[in-house]
């Protein structure tokens, strides 16, 4: 079976996309003929051109390029949609309306299946754009593993440091801003320097450093170093966090919305987004009882054993087989 995957153009500093299916690809390859297909610039008829002289038995478009449904064979073509945030959360008006038509309903009738990395999506993708379920297969994604490995020493800083990652607004370090007004911690934020939100952390005296543009494996190394995991967003599609958390042994803190208690399991502490004493109360609770603590590690390990890339692989290769 021959299989191309299809990328977006090249980025700066985006790259999820292309971890995940990268090494995805990468596995596939052991049984399959695999070819990669990256999109050479943002130009959407060059694009077109292109991919409408590609060969293959499967064309999997891996996300943020629907359009490219449109040269590609309907019988053979697969999308992954891996959340509707911009649509759900951003969009408004006119732009809404252009944006469903244009990147949603009309690549998705041009494919034969669709894919989602959680249960969550799925059913978005249902209520909003009526698709029938025997349409979606829902495939997680994989737990890196391969680097973040689990730890079996629990972090003892004397001042509990607070692991938080991302920059969106999503992310909600708002309220864990809130939260620790107060406590004796210090908060390490992977994300790129924001002289707004220091401006914020000086003016309410909260320890705090940022860390942009980290390799996978620095971010490890902070996952190791830190307390407990803050992960408690208004929106994720999947939510890979928690499983890097989960599988370096270190508690998290995520939310009762979206697609996080699906992927956490009971692995994690769950807090509604919006309540800062909620969260505060998470943080409090995870770093003064350390049974509580042990528990939530042992119960997230043994989620995030689901997660294998091995699972995942078998999963597409089962759908990609499904369609030919």
């Amino acid at each position: 079976m021959k299989i191309t995957y299809l990328f977006r153009e090249n980025r700066l500093g985006n790259f999820s996309i292309e971890e995940l299916f990268g090494n995805i690809a990468t596995e596939v390859a052991k049984s399959n003929e695999v070819r990669l297909f990256t999109c050479k610039s943002a130009n959407r008829i060059n694009n077109l051109r292109e991919v409408s002289k590609l060969s293959s038995d499967i064309f999997h478009i891996t996300g943020d390029v629907n359009y490219l449904a449109f040269n590609l064979p309907k019988k053979k073509t697969i999308i992954t949609v891996h959340d509707l945030g911009h649509f759900e959360k951003t969009l408004r008006g006119p732009k809404k309306l252009i944006y469903k038509q244009l990147w949603l309903n009309l690549p998705f009738k041009k494919v034969q299946k669709l894919t989602t990395i959680s249960e969550f999506t799925k059913l978005r993708l249902m209520h909003h754009l009526n698709i029938p379920e025997e349409k979606i297969d829902v495939i997680h994604n994989p737990a890196p593993l391969h680097i973040f490995k689990k730890q079996g020493n629990l972090s003892q800083n004397e001042r509990p440091k607070i692991l938080q990652i991302g920059s969106g607004h999503n992310k909600n370090i708002e309220n864990l801003i809130e939260a620790v007004v107060g406590l004796d911690v210090e908060l390490i934020l992977i994300r790129k320097i924001d002289l707004g939100l220091k401006a914020i952390l000086d003016s309410k005296k909260i320890k705090h450093q940022f860390f942009p543009n980290l390799s996978y494996e620095q971010v490890y190394q902070k996952y190791i170093d830190c307390d407990l995991v803050y992960f408690a967003s208004n929106y994720e599609g999947f939510g890979v966090p928690i499983l890097e958390a989960q599988a370096v042994g270190r508690p998290i803190i995520t939310s009762t919305v979206a697609s996080m208690p699906e992927i956490a399991g009971t692995g994690a502490h769950f807090v509604d987004y919006q309540s800062v004493s909620e969260i505060k109360a998470g943080i409090i609770k995870i770093c003064d009882d350390k049974d509580y603590k042990e528990t939530l590690i042992s119960i997230g390990y043994e989620n995030v054993q689901k997660y294998s890339i091995e699972n995942t692989v078998q999963k597409y290769i089962n759908t990609y087989s499904s369609l030919i």
